[in-house]
């Protein structure tokens, strides 16, 4: 019986029966337009090196295009993503192909295997995902009113010193990111602790795109877990410890799907259908001490007496084992509405005033995220902690 010719197909690299041709995984590909502020893609058959060779683009984001990519040497398919962050890049306009860096830029996180640099441009390759990614974004072009995520942040200083929340958001086709960081500021330093641990989470969010499902999860928990050491190590001037700490909320959204991740007490709400739930549960003393009071080993006065019922038993700086995290993604909803906030928000206005200021359809999402945070200014209390609220809308898909 005669063996079946294998070829391959030219954009996907994927095996073809019977000669070559494009592939149906890939054809639709070919018509895509991907535009991003002007920038094209690399065409076809570009040698990134001697033995790799890009092929067509399967997924695009605002600072990067992910592409598949063949392996000569090792005889393997791959993706490579080419990324040009905003402000800090500009192409060639001699071929417009080759991308020149203004400065450096070096992305980080075990995503990341390799990196080669040709003509300046930086390129990063990753794992051998292929095929499950080709499915995806097919399935996305088959999608008549793809998934389109919104999102909105506003924070304000109060009463205090210093401003020591700090949170990052982005949001769109079928993705949505988003970190929320309230320092501690009864240990000092509390702006240093949540901005850096919110640099550090937001900076990996091009990871989180591509990740399989089954590595967020764990990826999330292991970076709080490194980030708890970089904070304990931290120094001042004089070599001393800063012994600060941070809350974290952190939220991936792919498709329909969302991984939610939380130390300490700032919160996550989700509104569906004109209700509001709590989807996380605050890491303060209380919870362990009314533990206490249903084994009978505290009374109900010694509880609500306690002078360290609030204190927080979990967060970035503790210096603890982060547990493993219990918990499966989420469906998101048409219509749902999340809500990640600092206790400057929640404790000043209580989930019913916020149910009522939270969006309806034809509300903006900035609109409603700023009224939000102007209730907690208007409540004028005299020793307003910081507050600060990011919103995550699915928005309504288009119907023909």
């Amino acid at each position: 019986m005669k063996k079946a010719k294998l070829a391959r197909c030219p954009h996907c690299f994927s095996l073809l029966k019977n000669g070559a041709g494009d592939c149906p995984t890939c054809a639709a590909l070919h018509k895509r337009d991907i535009l991003w502020e002007g920038r094209e893609a690399l065409p076809c058959g570009y040698a990134l090196s001697a033995q790799i060779c890009l092929g067509v683009v399967v997924e695009g984001l605002p600072d990067s295009l992910l592409y598949a990519a063949w392996d000569g040497k090792k005889r393997r398919r791959l993706l490579v993503r080419e990324y040009f962050p905003a402000g800090q890049a500009h192409r060639d306009s001699k071929d417009g192909c080759t991308l020149l860096f203004n400065t450096a830029h070096k992305p980080e996180g075990k995503l990341f295997c390799r990196t080669l640099h040709q003509n300046g441009t930086q390129y990063i390759l990753e794992r051998d995902r292929l095929d499950r990614l080709l499915r995806h974004t097919r399935s996305l072009l088959k999608q008549e009113a793809p998934i389109t995520y919104q999102a909105a942040i506003c924070t304000m200083q109060g009463m205090r010193e210093k401003q020591e929340d700090a949170a990052q958001c982005m949001a769109g086709r079928g993705f949505a990111y988003a970190v929320l960081c309230d320092g501690m500021g009864g240990m000092g330093n509390g702006e240093i602790a949540s901005g850096h641990t919110a640099a550090r989470y937001f900076m990996l969010y091009p990871a989180f795109t591509t990740m399989p499902e089954e590595e967020i999860f764990p990826s999330l928990q292991a970076l709080a877990q490194q980030v708890d050491g970089e904070i304990r190590a931290l120094q001042n001037a004089n070599g001393q410890p800063l012994h600060c700490g941070s809350t974290l909320v952190c939220v991936v959204v792919r498709e329909d799907r969302m991984y939610a991740f939380h130390l300490g007490d700032s919160r996550l709400y989700r509104l569906r259908k004109g209700q509001i739930e709590r989807l996380t549960q605050d890491h303060v003393l209380y919870y362990e001490l009314q533990r206490q009071v249903e084994r009978g080993e505290l009374s109900q006065q010694e509880m609500d007496a306690h002078p360290k019922k609030e204190a927080l038993t979990q967060y970035i700086g503790s210096g603890q084992n982060i547990p493993p995290i219990q918990a499966e993604a989420m469906l998101f909803e048409e219509n749902d509405i999340v809500l990640l906030c600092s206790d400057g928000v929640y404790r000043t206005l209580g989930e019913e005033r916020i149910l009522h200021l939270l969006p309806n359809d034809d509300m903006p999402l900035e609109r409603s995220v700023h009224r939000l945070l102007q209730a907690v200014q208007d409540e004028h209390l005299p020793n307003q902690d910081n507050a600060t609220a990011i919103l995550i809308r699915r928005a309504p898909q288009e119907r023909n």
